[in-house]
Formats: structure tokens, C-alpha cells, sequence
């Protein structure tokens, strides 16, 4: 499989991507026009001194606590699992990957702060950035279903939730061309 696309999602400790922390990335490589999905990768992070919580993100986690709790059991120090992120998605040697998130204002960022805080070249150029939402509501219009989760996946597990948004990116493009 040739891959052309990545989908990310994490949970963090924030809405902020200079300040809070990253405490899980899921990601899947698929094929948007093949509607292939490959390799997925998951880790959990501990949180950098420099990264703080947000109280209405603590008390959010708070009411999810087993998950929380089942999510960080195995956390990494904050660069090492960082860095092993970037490796996966730099193992392909694809430069040109398109980075997909829901939404771009959320989960790009953050992977844009924690690389220049441990100064690692940041492998999703921007101009090749694509968002879950805008790029259904291009193709459904006002007619756009909610996006809920397929296949019992669970609602904020970060790869659960990148698996989630990437069958609904290929479903989406099968609808486009009429397959679906």
C-alpha cells in the first residue's frame, strides 16, 4: 500500500498547544482514494514539567477516570514516546503525507508545539494539512451526518478515535464517487 495519508488524534491535558500536554497519540496511514487502511501506532505520555492541566480538562478526565486511568497505565517519558511518533510516521520516507485531524485548529498544533520544544523538524507540512470537517461538509453540503463512532470503537481513545475519523474520511470519499 502506497501511503498518502495519516490520520492523528490525542488527548491532552489542555485545549492550549503551548502549555498543555499531550497524554496520548493514535494515529492510522491509509490510502484515501484506495480506501486502504495500513499501520496504526498508539502511546502514552507522561506530562512534561513545562505542561500543566487545565481544570475543565482535568474535570472532564475525571468523569472518564477508568479510561484515563486504562489510557496512561503504560505512559513513556514525554520525549522518548514523542519522538517514537515522529519515527513511525518518518519510516515510510513519504514527505509528502497528508496529516488529517478533527479539527486542524486542535490536534496539529500540539504535534507543532511539542516539536519545537524537543527541536525534532516537524513532518507535516502545512500546506498538505487536511480537516475532517470541512473537507465532509465539501462533499455532503448541509447534508452532512454527525460523526459517531463505527464498529463499537471507543470514544476517546486516541486510536480508536484516529481509526473512527479515518473510515469516515474514506466513507466519505466512497460517497463522492458514488460507491457508497
Amino acid at each position: 500500500m502506497f501511503v498518502t495519508d495519516c490520520f492523528v488524534d490525542l488527548e491532552t491535558t489542555s485545549c492550549c498547544p503551548q502549555a498543555g500536554g499531550i497524554f496520548q497519540i493514535g494515529a492510522v496511514k491509509f490510502n484515501l482514494f484506495t480506501g486502504e487502511v495500513g499501520e496504526t501506532f498508539k502511546v502514552s505520555l507522561k506530562l512534561p514539567k513545562n505542561r500543566y492541566w487545565e481544570e475543565s480538562t482535568r474535570q472532564f478526565w475525571a468523569s472518564r477516570y477508568t479510561l484515563y486511568n486504562e489510557i496512561i497505565k503504560d505512559s513513556m517519558e514525554p520525549e522518548e514516546g514523542f519522538k517514537s511518533f515522529i519515527n513511525w510516521i518518518n519510516k515510510d520516507g513519504n514527505e509528502n503525507i497528508r496529516a488529517w485531524s478533527k479539527p486542524l485548529s486542535f490536534d496539529l498544533p500540539f504535534i507543532a508545539s511539542y516539536c519545537e520544544q524537543y527541536d525534532i523538524k516537524n513532518p507535516f507540512k502545512h500546506w498538505h494539512h487536511r480537516d475532517l470537517r470541512s473537507f465532509m461538509m465539501g462533499i455532503y453540503g448541509e447534508d452532512m451526518p454527525k460523526i459517531t463512532m463505527k464498529n463499537g470503537l471507543v470514544e476517546h481513545d486516541a486510536l480508536a478515535d484516529a481509526l473512527n475519523e479515518t473510515l469516515w474520511a474514506i466513507d466519505t470519499w466512497k460517497y463522492k464517487k458514488g460507491e457508497k
